[in-house]
């Protein structure tokens, strides 16, 4: 009888630790569940924030794809423009006078003599002329809208060398000096040189012109 209790009871404890064997691993297969859930979330909040940025990113280089579009478009038209421009210039640069003795005609042949064409005013007397009888200046005319340090060696090269002379200078005289630098039909009326160089000169001088 006491064998028989005794043996029962050893049952019963090696069952018990079975049992508790058995909890031990439910809870730690429980546990390792719960930490790959847990992880399992976090890098799935972690991949959503990256693909976030990567769509932000992605949006931002469309963005500058465009805006790179939309630059070489305006690059390709001001290419065509300074092409233009260059293509006008050179025909003017091109271009001589008539000569004005093409339509004179010998006397002993019949001929009429053609009247001579008006001679052009000479940048001597534009310079001379728009210089009044100041003495003369040498103002820094790359101040003026339009003439940067390259035109302003040229104008000084043709004897305009002050805010006077460019502020006085006539229709006539434009088109002699424009053809004299180089540079293309307009420019010196689209930049309106004369205007600014009236305000430069008042403004170091305190004379209106």
């Amino acid at each position: 009888m006491i064998r028989g209790t005794g043996y029962a009871a050893l049952e019963i404890f090696v069952w018990l630790i079975a049992a508790g064997v058995i909890g031990l691993l439910i809870g730690w297969l429980l546990g390792r569940w719960s930490v790959r859930r847990r992880l399992r979330a976090e890098w799935q909040a972690r991949f959503d924030a990256e693909h976030g940025r990567a769509e932000s990113l992605d949006a931002e280089l469309s963005g500058l794809r465009s805006s790179s579009q939309e630059l070489e478009s305006d690059l390709t038209t001001l290419r065509s423009r300074v092409e233009e421009l260059e293509s006008q210039t050179s025909a003017t640069q091109d271009s001589t006078p008539a000569d004005p003795a093409a339509g004179e005609e010998d006397d002993t042949h019949g001929g009429v003599v053609g009247a001579a064409a008006p001679e052009t005013t000479s940048l001597a007397a534009i310079a001379a002329r728009t210089r009044g009888r100041a003495d003369p200046v040498d103002d820094e005319l790359s101040t003026i809208p339009g003439v940067g340090p390259e035109l302003e060696e040229r104008l000084k090269q043709l004897g305009i060398t002050s805010y006077r002379q460019v502020a006085c200078l006539t229709p006539d005289d434009v088109v002699v000096v424009t053809e004299a630098l180089g540079t293309y039909a307009g420019r010196i009326a689209h930049d309106n040189w004369m205007a600014s160089a009236a305000a430069e000169h008042e403004r170091k001088y305190g004379e209106s012109l």
